[in-house]
């Protein structure tokens, strides 16, 4: 009698361990589930952050008085400030101030590798028509 007591006790104790253990994992698939959801839910919110910056970035070199040359890049000075010869043979000089979108690496890549060079740029509001870079690629 005491054998059939002591097994069924030790059923009973195995069996709420069991209870516990899957109470356990259950706990940790719904971490689990939570910290993915974490995840993306973060990288998602990282990328509309990064398309709203380019957005944004694009959208203020775009204006109305906006005028567009292509060709390639002849020359480049220190400043960025670079000539552009178009596929009708007219050279076009380019002042890129601080407005600019544009490296200096990206320029000089260009004129080695004679890279067709698109660029949007504005006349100088002082009316001395110099041509202001504003994106270059």
């Amino acid at each position: 009698m005491m054998v059939q007591q002591h097994t069924e006790l030790r059923s009973i104790q195995q069996a709420r361990a069991l209870s516990t253990a899957r109470k356990d994992h259950r706990f940790l698939r719904i971490l689990a589930v939570l910290l993915v959801l974490l995840l993306l839910g973060s990288t998602m919110w990282l990328s509309i952050c990064i398309l709203i910056k380019q957005t944004a970035t694009l959208s203020q070199v775009a204006s109305p008085n906006m005028e567009h040359a292509d060709g390639k890049i002849l020359l480049i000075a220190a400043d960025k400030s670079f000539t552009l010869k178009t596929a009708t043979g007219q050279i076009l000089h380019f002042v890129c101030d601080e407005q600019c979108h544009a490296s200096l690496p990206h320029l000089q890549r260009h004129r080695r590798e004679q890279a067709h060079t698109d660029v949007y740029y504005v006349f100088d509001a002082t009316g001395d028509r110099l041509f202001h870079a504003r994106y270059v690629d």
